[in-house]
């Protein structure tokens, strides 16, 4: 009955699409000068100091919405951030982060992360959904239900999922399937826990919204043989990093 929930759910979806999926607005007024910068290419905005907090943005469908509530790792450059305890009751936000290693290990309720640049993200484990919107040459590996991405270019996903992964204008975004250490007892407990421990096959059965032939959508594939063990050698050693230091956002 599950299955065919499922299946329903995602022909509803393709005959009647739902609106785009937006970041929930604070109601708070836009930053200033963030319409000069939404209009820039490839470029790091800095405002104060480090502890004050940094702002990465680039033209490209950025969001303006305000997510300052709650925990998450926000307006790092260049930084390396590893999280171990994680409130599972609290979505966890990415949000403003460019040329950052991320590595959540902790279970999440929710993930939501926007205008990130040329970083790369493991969360190990997220109960609920990961919704991430404006990702510009990233690489996001996570465990979650569902997973749903929205203005991405030259991303790869590396992803163990209940449903059928959803992209909508998006650009160049690769699937491939999650890398689990081995090894690591915790994270395994952690996604059996969760209903995550077996790989179902879903991350290579991807739903462009914005493509509804029967051919194959062009704005998606499936990680070449090369580019996936180059990611899997690089999440595996930031993970064993992580398991000798830690930040905290």
């Amino acid at each position: 009955m599950a299955e065919l929930r499922e299946e329903y759910e995602r022909c509803a979806a393709v005959v009647t699409p739902r609106a785009r999926f937006r970041f929930k607005s604070r109601g708070r007024e836009a930053r200033a000068g963030a319409s000069a910068s939404a209009n820039a290419t490839n470029s790091v905005q800095t405002e104060g100091s480090p502890s004050s907090g940094r702002r990465c943005s680039e033209g490209d469908g950025g969001n303006e919405n305000e997510n300052d509530d709650g925990p998450g790792v926000r307006d790092r450059v260049g930084e390396t951030v590893v999280i171990r305890d994680v409130d599972e009751s609290e979505d966890f936000v990415l949000e403003r982060c460019a040329d950052c290693e991320i590595v959540l290990l902790g279970c999440a309720r929710a993930l939501r992360a926007y205008d990130l640049r040329r970083c790369r993200i493991y969360v190990a484990c997220v109960a609920g959904s990961a919704h991430v919107e404006n990702l510009v040459d990233c690489v996001v590996c996570v465990a979650a239900r569902q997973l749903r991405v929205h203005a991405a270019r030259r991303v790869r996903f590396h992803v163990r999922t209940s449903s059928r992964p959803i992209v909508e204008d998006s650009r160049d975004v690769g699937f491939a399937q999650l890398v689990v250490p081995a090894d690591d007892a915790f994270i395994r407990e952690m996604l059996k826990s969760r209903g995550l421990a077996e790989d179902t096959g879903a991350w290579k059965n991807v739903d462009d919204f914005k493509w509804l032939k029967a051919s194959q959508s062009p704005n998606w594939r499936l990680l070449e043989e090369d580019e996936y063990r180059a990611d899997a050698d690089a999440i595996l050693a930031s993970i064993r990093n992580a398991s000798s230091s830690t930040d905290e956002p």
